[in-house]
C-alpha cells in the first residue's frame, strides 16, 4: 500500500484522502449504521457491527485494528450528531494523518 502512495502521489493521495472517505462514510455510517439503528439494534452494538466491518474491508490485520477503532470514534459520532460530514471529515482527517506518518517514516 505504501509503495502505491510513494510511486502515484497525484493520484493516490486525493483519492485516498477524499473520495475513499466519501464512499465508505456514506456506505459504513449512512447506510449500514443507519440501517441497523433503524432496525432498532441498541446503538453501541451497530457501532461495534458496522466498525467491525468496516475494519474487514481493509484486509489486513494492522488495517483491521485502525479500522475497528476508528470505525468506532466515527460511529459515536454519527450517533451523536446523524452527520455525514463530521464522519467524512473525521476520516479524511485519519488518512492524512497516515499519508504523513507514511512518508516520514519512509523518509526516516
Amino acid at each position: 500500500m505504501l509503495i502505491k502512495i510513494y510511486n502515484y502521489p497525484n493520484t493516490f493521495i486525493p483519492i485516498f484522502t477524499l473520495l475513499a472517505p466519501l464512499c465508505e462514510e456514506i456506505f459504513f455510517r449512512k447506510i449500514i449504521l443507519n440501517e441497523l439503528l433503524i432496525q432498532k439494534v441498541n446503538p453501541i452494538k451497530a457501532i461495534i457491527l458496522s466498525s467491525f466491518l468496516f475494519g474487514l474491508i481493509h484486509n489486513n490485520p494492522i488495517q483491521f485494528i485502525s479500522g475497528v477503532i476508528i470505525g468506532i470514534i466515527i460511529g459515536i459520532n454519527y450517533v451523536i450528531t446523524f452527520s455525514l460530514k463530521n464522519c467524512i471529515i473525521i476520516h479524511s482527517f485519519n488518512n492524512v494523518i497516515f499519508i504523513i506518518f507514511s512518508f516520514l517514516i519512509k523518509n526516516y
